[in-house]
């Protein structure tokens, strides 16, 4: 089996409302290499000193809750804050989906995803609860079947997401339906043709497809990086079509 690369970028998208459907946010992700580019920073909200008594307006705990968890810094606090607010109205499905937000970054991958899905039934529009589900799926828990049916959901809402795309692409690739596969990682690269993440895993689903040419076109592509694996991914796709002829 060929091997991946995970680039995962983890931000958070912060609204205002609890009911407003999400935008989606950027990705990037597949297994050797873990590149985590720093988190969005949330400009720092005040809130009184913390008391169990005091009573918090839903949007006072639902920025609180943002601003902890700026920079990831304080988990443990954004998910009291994020808890309050779920008290305080358990339909709101921003304070879900940050609870979930605030689970991933504990890699508390299955009760994240609880968090989502409460979210997605007080807002089944939410792009963001739908990208960040799929996400869990594909690559945490290897889910790839259920990954692509939440990619399919975030791509009826936003249909040019770039990185809803490649992800597809590549749930798409773990599932093995390699020509699907590339036909999402192509879509990508109409929007980046550079884009690194969808030429490796197209070069890798081509390379399935006995399609070596093409697999060694990509990887060139990709190699620019200078990623060893993108080399010796090359180097097999250049013995197996020798061996073909």
């Amino acid at each position: 089996m060929i091997r991946e690369i995970i680039i995962l970028l983890l931000t958070a998208v912060i609204f205002n409302g609890c009911n407003k459907p999400a935008k989606t946010s950027v990705i990037n992700s597949p297994t050797v290499v873990i590149v985590s580019p720093t988190p969005t920073v949330v400009k720092p909200v005040s809130l009184p000193t913390v008391s169990a008594t005091h009573v918090y307006s839903l949007e006072q705990l639902l920025n609180a809750g943002d601003s902890a968890v700026s920079n990831y810094s304080d988990l443990k606090g954004a998910l009291n804050y994020f808890d309050r607010a779920i008290k305080t109205d358990n339909k709101c499905a921003r304070a879900w989906y940050r609870k979930g937000d605030v689970l991933y970054g504990m890699k508390k991958y299955e009760e994240a995803l609880k968090c989502y899905d409460r979210a997605l039934k007080f807002n089944s529009e939410d792009s963001y609860a739908w990208e960040w589900k799929g996400r869990i799926l594909v690559f945490n828990l290897e889910k790839y079947e259920e990954a692509i049916k939440c990619f399919d959901k975030v791509l009826k809402i936003v249909p040019e997401h770039e990185d809803t795309l490649k992800y597809m692409g590549y749930s798409l690739y773990k599932a093995a339906m390699y020509e699907k596969a590339v036909i999402y990682f192509d879509k990508t690269l109409e929007i980046d043709d550079s884009d690194f993440f969808s030429l490796y895993n197209k070069g890798n689903a081509l390379y399935e497809l006995k399609k070596y040419k093409e697999a060694i076109r990509c990887f060139d592509r990709a190699s620019e990086e200078d990623h060893y694996f993108v080399i010796e991914n090359r180097e097999k796709a250049l013995k197996a079509l020798s061996e073909k002829k």
